[in-house]
Order: C-alpha cells, then structure tokens, then sequence
C-alpha cells in the first residue's frame, strides 16, 4: 500500500506544480485570477478496526478555485480600456447570445463601431433616461457608436456683433452695391447654418451714411447683408429697450417699454387712468419711425394773438401803432364829452379752459392804480381832478402788465365788494381828527358817504373814477360789484368832488392796499399839518342795516353817526407814515369765483403792435377765448362776430387790442378772432398742437411739532408766517384761537390766496393740505411751469422751518410725422403667428376715431445709430432678417457693445448660435460607467451605462478561458447594478486590471511542489528497496 500511497503523493505534487505554472503563465493576462488546487487526505477502515492503527492511504485533489481578488490597475492609452475597482464583472455577450462575464476590460470599436473585446464578445449596456440614470428595467444591450452625428445640427438663428466703426469715416452718398467696394466702408464675414445644416458664408457691409449735426447729434451707418451672395433685407424691427423690451410712443413723444406701460396700467401716476397705459394689441398703427422724433420743445400754453388794428378801427386816440409811443388815457379824457372811464368798462371777455365767460374792464389805466400815483393839484374852489396818471404815456407793454394782473384778479379767489348785500339808506362815516384826537377839529370833518340809494356814490355822475358795473337789473346806484380799488377810487371821488364838505377832504385820497389786504387813507399837506387820524363806521337805518356795512369794511364800528372819537375803538389801525394810515383786513364781502372758473399764470404780451393772451396751463388740453364784449350773444349764434353789438367798451377793445371787426369771419375760425380750443378728441394719437400739462410747485413742510389729532392755538408766537409765491413776498397773519387740522389748513390756505404786492400781482388758487402719513403740511401752487415757485418760513409747530424750496415742472414733448411711401402713409401690423411687423399703404383696419394711445415706435430698417459720444443708441436689441429664403430660418442680428470712436474698424467681440453635424471626437466614460460621445459640432450624446454584475459566490463561477466566467449553480444569478452602488465596485477607463498573480509566492509554491514530487519519489525507492530486500531474504 505504501506504493500506492505515494504515488497519490506524486499525483498530487504534479497537480500542484501544474496550478502553479498556469499561474505563473498568466501573471501577465488582464483580468486573469489565479488558481489554488485544494488537497485532501485518504483514510480507509472499517467499524472493526482500532482507529490508532489505521494508516492513511495517500492524497486525494479536492479541487481546484479561483481566487477572485482585486488585480493591479494599469492605465492605458485607448479611452475603452475599463477596470473595475472593488467587486464586480462586466457582463459580454457572444455572437451567438452565450452570456459572459470578465475582468478583462480590453475593449475596442470593431467595424461596425460596436465595443467588444478582442474575441469580439460585445460589452452590455444599459439606457439611461434624461438624469443619466440606468433604465433596470430594460434588457442589457452591446453598444453602438455613431461615427457622426444624424439630424442634430443647430441651425444660426442669432448673431451677436461687437464692432468699433470709425467715426472719422466720411459718408458716402453713391448707391451702394456689393461689387462696388466704393459704395461701403467696412464688411464681415462668418459662416452660418441654414435649416439644413449647410454651412453658408453671410456679409455685412457697413456704409456710414451721416455724420452728426447741431440739427440731428447722431451718425448713421446703413448696414447691407448677403447670404452666399443673396441679398437679405433687414426685418421691420420695433424699437426695444434693455431685454429687448418693445418700445412705444404717444402723441407726445414720450417713450416707455412695454413692461413700464405694464406697470403704469395698474398704478398710474396721480390724475391719469390706468386705461392711459394700455396696449391695445392685434390692431392696424400708423408707422412712426425713431429717426422721425424730433426734438423736445417745452409744452406750450394756449395762446391766442390780436391783429394790429387797421386805421379804420382808431378811436378817441387808442392808437399804438404808427410810430406811436403809447396812449395818455388822462389826456383822452381831459376833455367834457371826451374819454370817460366808462368806456374802459367791460370792454372784451375772457374764457379760460372751459370756465364762465368774465368780462374784463380797465379803468386803471385812467384813474389812481399800482402803476402810478400822484395827488393833483387842488385851486382854491376845490375843483382840482383826483390823483391820475397824469401826462404818463402807457406803452402797449405797461397795458399788457396792466391786463395780466386784471385777468389774474378776475379769475382769481378773491372776494369782490358788493352793494347788492345793503339796505337802502347805508352810509359810511368818515372822520379825521387832529391831534390831540379829543374831537373833530369841525363838523366839516365828518362825512355821511352814501353806499346805496339815491345820491350813492355809485351812481354814474359820481362814480367817474370806478368804472363800476351793474351785477343784476335795477337802479345803477342799488346794485354794485367792484374791487378794493374801485371801491376807494369811488369813495376818494365823492370825498373829494361831490360832498359839500369837499373842502375839508381836498388833501385826502383813500386807496385799496392789495399787499397789506386793507383801506389806506393818504393825507396832503395842503391844507393842515400832518398827520390827522381817519375813523370808519358804519351806519344804517337800523342796527341790522349798520351791521350789514360794518361787514363789507372788516368790522368798523357801527350805528353811530356823531362826532364822538369812539368810533373807531377797537378797529386795527396802522400808520406807515407821516401821511399814510392803513385800515388792516378789510376784504371783500362778495362771493368766490367757482373752482371751474379759478384759474392762474395768465399773461398778456405786447409785441409787433400784438397782442397774446396766454392761458396759465400749458398743452393740449389748455384753453383761452377772448372777444369784445357784445350787448347780446346769441346762443344759437354765439360763434358769429356781430360788431353791430359792440359795447361802448367792445368798440374801444377792438381799437386798442385789435380784437375782430370783420364780421365775416367766425371766432373759431381764424385766429383774428381769438379762439385757442383745447384738444378733447377722445383720439389720443392726433398729432399735439402744443404738448402736455406742466406741473405745479407743490412745497411739503417737515413734521408738524403740534398733535394734530388733537386742537391746538395759533398765538402770537407762532401766528406768522412768511411766503413767497411765484415771486409774491408776504408775511401771513394767522387769526388767533383753537384750530384743528382741517379749519387750520383753511385759514392758512385763506391768508395765503390774499397776498398782493406793490405791482398788482396777487396769489390765487393756491391749496394748502395736510399728508397724514408724514404729519406735514402741503402747499400746492397755481401756476404750472417750471416757474411755479413757493417758499414758506414759520414756526416748528407747524413744521415750516429749513423746508426746502419747490419748483414746478415745465413739460416738454416732441413731435413725430408717420412714414411714408410715394406720398401716402405707412402702416403696420403685427403677424400673429410669427411676431413680425409687415408694413402697407393699405390701412385695412386703421380707424383714424379710435387710435391707440401708445404705438409701437419702429427703427429704419438696417440702420445704426451712434450719438456724440460714440455710444450705440439703436438697435439696442436684436432684430430679426428676412433670411429664411435664404437660409430656411429667420436670423435675428444684434450689435450690442458696438461703438463708434475715433479708432481703426474693428471687430471687438462677435457671438453665434448653430452648428453642423458632427464626426465622432471621442467617448468619456465615468465612474458611474456613464457612456457620453463627444462630436465635431459640439454636441454630447449619453449612450448608456455600463452595468456591473455580481455573484453570491464569485468562486463558484465556472471558468471559460479568456479570463471569462459564466455563471453556475454555485456560483448563483448574476446581479446587475450601477458602478459605484452597493456592492458594486466602481469603473476606471483608461485602465485594465492586471492577474492578481504574485509571482513571489508562485515561485515559492513551485519549489515545494518540487520538493513534494522529489519526497514522494524517494519514498517509493525506499518501498522498493525494501521489496527488493524482503525478496533476497527468501532466496
């Protein structure tokens, strides 16, 4: 038995040595895992024997395994060269479907570019959805390489250029053509892609057209565009803002982008609809061209001029042309039946946006006024003429200030002194006492003057100096309307020339004080020393009858008609000086203007022997009228001149302004007749006569230092304060008490709308409020222009200290003409489907009733536009190119960041989309064993992942050669997953596992083999001597 126990010994030592030499082989095979074979010893016995005696009967190959460790990872130069690091397998399939599984990842495209290894077993797959993530549930594939790419070419839709043009380049006037280099300045070159991947060489050529002017501060360069030699006309591009934000425009020239009207329809400015902002989409414009916008001019006021009067229409004298200096209206009416002031009475009316129509008288110019004043000499018979402008001669633009303060007076808020409101019998006590003031110095020096009935001041033959005008029917001495002035010329006259004790008064002129809002009493020094005391009061035929005149004249004491010094208790007298007394806050009974009639900043000019009155607004919708004043208009005829009906004053207007006296013509048809209208049309887009409205100073103090939600007191404290409007300088006086917010701002609003100066000119119509959000009060002007101007200085309680100036607003508008063809006007529409703008003579659905109040504003087509600076003003954003017969898509061009400076042409960036189709650059595979094939064109195509299998037992696998395994019983299903994932090792390309072979052991292993092989034989010569032995015994 010994023999053959060696020579299983011999057996396995052989085995052993062949495992280790196929080893060794393979130490330099990709993938390949080395092999151990496993031994086990022989024992044979039966129940019966002694298990102590048994020997065992040799050595028995219990098998032969695979040791499934990682290899070495050696890099590569083929990109498909893969190598898993950690457990795992890639998983192949045979030609003939046999499913395979290796570490061997040499793998190549073979001609029909599929990734297989060098037996041509294909490497499997899985597809990925649109997050690169393996598709499980779908069966494993080989895979495909495309060598190009099929159907994924980009065709050129945007182009972006960045150019420098020389702004030292001289325009050229020739007709440009392309094969005439004389004809353009500059070209570019690129290539493009049309809508079918063909690439396609397109030129720009550049030809400056206009250098910059003072008239038009821009360049302009005309670009041209071929495609392969085919002319491409630029698109009808509409003009855009940043992001290419549509741009439109209204009548005005005001431009905003689509996104800013957007904004504005749902929260319009203050005054104005959201509607005002509204696109109105799908609908027919009229073309309107950006280089067609003229520039702004200041909105203007509406305005209406007299002709020079003709020689036929001179009257007493009123002449102010012909060489004419002026007109002496003192020395008109120096002589009896001559010029009287009451031919200066309602000479023409006034109407202003819309408002009543006012007339207008000037007796100023004859009696005593702002513009002059002189006390006339007085004879012995106490004859002499009361204070006039004497030998002063009135140039036609001294009349026109005089007009301008007299319409503002008219349409002002001013309270006018009316008689309307008396009793008959009402009489105002004048008084003068000399010093000491104990009493009158006579009984001379009292005066009953009569203020309504017969004998009235009022009266024709008595008021000469007034100028006065009847308010309503009856008596002319029972109702009267009139200013302060009128009212003192009216009292001086009777004072002086009337009363039987004239004499007593002959030195005394009384005037109305528009600054200080009150009666002032001026004395001469003719008659005795100054200065004397002047007492008013009031006297009616019973208390209520005084009372009533006790309130025209601010609160003069009343039923009193003696002599007593008590008279005037209590009254808010001030002496200026030596011969000059003021009665203060004695202010007009009579009713306000209505709001719609309250209106500011008219102004009347003087030049060329014209006349121009001028609305206080500017714009559109500004309005003025003015005609001579008629006996009767008719309702039904209001618009025919009717000279015939000329008033005494009417006559007078036409003479001295040159108002119409052709009665042939309408007033609203010629601008001889004065008629400016405002443009109402509910059509916005008309083209506008004189702009927009300005805006008005409107002056916000600081934080009110009072509660105002609580009453607090005006006092002497903090009564005053000091305004100055429109150039009007005031110190206010506010009346003492309890107020709260509400009646606050109406007492101060009140004391400011009575400010007057020196000059005539007074404040109207300004509005004081209150912004609850900032505790302040707010100070609105009248006058809208960039003119308006208010500054206020008072207390800290009412938060008016170091409060900045206000200014108001002068607007400004610019026109613009459509565009047109061979005479006729262009217009657009916009493709619905498309986007694009087409342009037509044929207005098809344009209603010239119902425009649009914003239209898209367009640039010339193909045009570059460069303002002084050498900055690109237009296009600012991309537009397209009729370029789809060309190319078989539309092209959309843009030239952001170009410039034009004193500098070389030059490209300074230049950007495009589209691509052709590509050819294979190559594969990138990751970790993950994502597949992406990079190509020429610059597209990236994910084709799969490379899916990693793995086994319960990987040493049950059952060896192929080739370093292949398939999978067995033992060795279990194989299981799929993504590189990297758990349990799945992770994929390196570019790299190939080496054998896990270590040649030191092997080396090692093989001589114990050989020292196995060597012991088993030698323990056979050993048996066999021994044989050999017991043989020679028996011989």
């Amino acid at each position: 038995m010994s023999f053959y126990t060696s020579l299983t010994g011999l057996q396995a030592a052989t085995t052993e040595l062949s495992v280790t030499s196929n080893n060794i082989a393979n130490a330099g095979t990709s993938g390949f895992k080395r092999a151990d074979a496993n031994f086990g010893d022989i024992y044979a016995s039966t129940p019966l024997q002694k298990a102590g005696s048994i020997a065992g009967s040799g050595v028995a190959l219990k098998g032969i395994t695979q040791q499934h460790t990682q290899g070495n990872i050696e890099f590569s130069t083929n990109s498909l060269d893969l190598a898993i690091t950690g457990d795992g397998y890639f998983k192949l399939k045979t030609s003939d479907g046999a499913e395979l599984f290796t570490r061997n990842g040499g793998f190549m495209l073979d001609d029909q570019n599929r990734m297989v290894n060098s037996a041509g077993q294909a490497l499997q797959i899985l597809p990925v959805d649109s997050i690169n993530n393996a598709n499980f549930e779908a069966e494993t594939s080989g895979l495909t390489v495309q060598r190009s790419t099929v159907g994924e070419f980009t065709p050129t839709t945007e182009i972006n250029l960045g150019l420098n043009l020389p702004s030292s380049a001289v325009p050229i006037t020739e007709a440009f053509s392309a094969d005439k280099p004389e004809t353009y300045h500059k070209t570019t070159s690129f290539t493009t892609y049309g809508a079918n991947g063909k690439a396609q060489l397109a030129t720009i050529y550049y030809v400056k057209t206009a250098g910059p002017t003072d008239a038009v501060p821009y360049a302009k360069w005309q670009t041209y565009v071929t495609v392969d030699g085919v002319a491409v006309k630029s698109a009808l591009t509409q003009s855009a803002g940043a992001g290419n934000d549509p741009q439109f425009i209204n009548k005005f020239g005001e431009i905003l982008t689509q996104k800013e009207l957007d904004v504005l329809s749902v929260s319009p400015p203050a005054g104005r609809n959201g509607s005002d902002y509204l696109i109105t989409a799908g609908t027919t414009y009229r073309k309107f061209s950006l280089d067609n916008l003229q520039t702004a001019i200041p909105s203007a006021n509406a305005a209406v001029t007299t002709a020079i009067p003709t020689a036929s229409t001179f009257q007493d004298g009123l002449n102010l042309t012909n060489s004419s200096t002026g007109v002496n209206f003192a020395d008109l009416g120096a002589g009896a039946g001559k010029f009287t002031n009451a031919k200066l009475q309602n000479m023409f009316q006034v109407q202003v946006d819309g408002s009543q129509w006012k007339s207008i008288s000037l007796p100023r110019l004859m009696t005593l006024s702002h513009l002059s004043f002189s006390v006339g000499a007085v004879n012995t018979a106490g004859a002499g003429g009361p204070g006039k402008l004497g030998d002063q001669v009135l140039s036609g633009k001294q009349i026109a200030t005089e007009l301008t303060n007299e319409l503002n007076r008219t349409f002002g808020d001013d309270k006018d002194f009316t008689t309307s409101v008396l009793d008959a019998g009402s009489e105002l006590i004048l008084k003068r006492y000399a010093p000491p003031e104990t009493a009158l110095q006579s009984a001379n020096d009292f005066i009953a003057i009569p203020l309504k009935g017969a004998g009235s001041i009022f009266e024709d033959t008595n008021a000469e100096l007034g100028g006065l005008s009847l308010i309503s029917g009856g008596a002319d001495n029972n109702n009267r309307t009139m200013d302060g002035w009128q009212m003192a010329a009216a009292i001086t006259n009777y004072i002086r020339h009337v009363d039987a004790k004239k004499a007593q008064f002959a030195d005394v002129t009384v005037q109305y004080d528009e600054q200080n809002q009150g009666f002032t009493f001026h004395q001469g020094s003719l008659l005795r020393p100054a200065p004397d005391k002047f007492i008013l009061g009031a006297f009616g035929a019973d208390a209520a009858g005084a009372a009533k005149v006790s309130a025209m004249f601010g609160g003069i004491a009343t039923g009193v008609k003696d002599t007593g010094i008590d008279d005037g208790t209590g009254l808010t007298y001030k002496t200026i000086n030596g011969s000059k007394q003021l009665l203060q806050n004695t202010r007009g009974n009579g009713t306000e203007n209505a709001l719609s009639d309250r209106h500011s900043g008219l102004k009347v000019d003087y030049a060329g022997g014209k006349f121009t009155f001028s609305a206080g607004t500017t714009g559109d919708t500004s309005a003025i009228s003015v005609r001579a004043t008629e006996t009767t208009v008719s309702a039904a005829n209001a618009d025919t001149v009717n000279v015939a009906a000329y008033t005494d004053g009417g006559q007078k207007a036409a003479a001295l302004f040159g108002l119409s006296a052709d009665t042939a013509k309408t007033r609203s048809a010629n601008n001889d007749n004065q008629v400016t209208s405002a443009v109402t049309s509910l059509v916005e887009n008309l083209p506008t006569v004189r702009g927009q409205e300005s805006t008005a100073a409107k002056l916000t103090g600081n934080a009110m230092g009072v509660d105002t939600e609580q009453a607090f007191n005006v006092t002497a404290a903090n009564q005053s304060i000091t305004a100055v409007i429109d150039g009007i300088t005031s110190t206010v006086t506010l009346s003492l008490g309890q107020y709260n917010i509400d009646t606050f701002t109406t007492e101060l609003q009140t004391q400011i709308n009575r400010m007057a100066d020196a000059n005539g000119r007074t404040v109207n119509n300004i509005t004081v409020g209150f912004d609850a959000a900032k505790t302040a009060l707010t100070v609105t002007g009248a006058t809208t222009s960039g003119k308006s101007f208010i500054q206020m200085l008072g207390s800290q309680d009412w938060g008016l200290t170091d409060v900045p100036v206000a200014f108001g607003t002068s607007s400004t508008y610019a026109r613009i003409d459509s565009d047109q063809r061979a005479g006729s006007n262009l217009y657009v529409s916009q493709d619905t489907k498309t986007g694009l703008w087409n342009e037509s003579v044929d207005k098809a659905d344009f209603d010239a009733g119902d425009i649009p109040y914003w239209t898209p504003i367009f640039l010339d087509r193909g045009e570059i536009t460069f303002d002084t600076s050498g900055a690109l003003v237009s296009p600012q954003a991309k537009y397209n190119l009729e370029s789809t017969a060309a190319t078989g898509t539309t092209i959309q061009l843009a030239y952001t960041g170009s410039t034009q400076y004193n500098s070389a042409f030059a490209a300074i960036s230049q950007s495009q989309n589209g691509k052709p189709e590509g050819d294979l650059n190559g594969i990138s595979i990751g970790d993950d064993g994502l597949i992406v094939a990079s190509y020429s064109n610059g597209s990236q195509k994910s084709l799969g992942k490379v899916v990693i299998a793995n086994f319960n037992s990987a040493s049950g696998l059952k060896q192929l050669g080739d370093s292949s395994f398939t999978a067995s019983a033992e060795s279990g299903a194989a299981r799929l997953g993504e590189a990297g994932a758990a349990g799945f090792g992770t994929i390196r390309a570019g790299s190939t596992e080496r054998s896990n072979v270590d040649l030191t052991n092997e080396l090692v292993d093989l001589i114990s083999a050989q020292r196995n092989f060597q012991a088993n034989a030698k323990a056979i010569e050993t048996n066999s001597a021994m044989t050999s032995a017991i043989i020679n015994i028996r011989g």
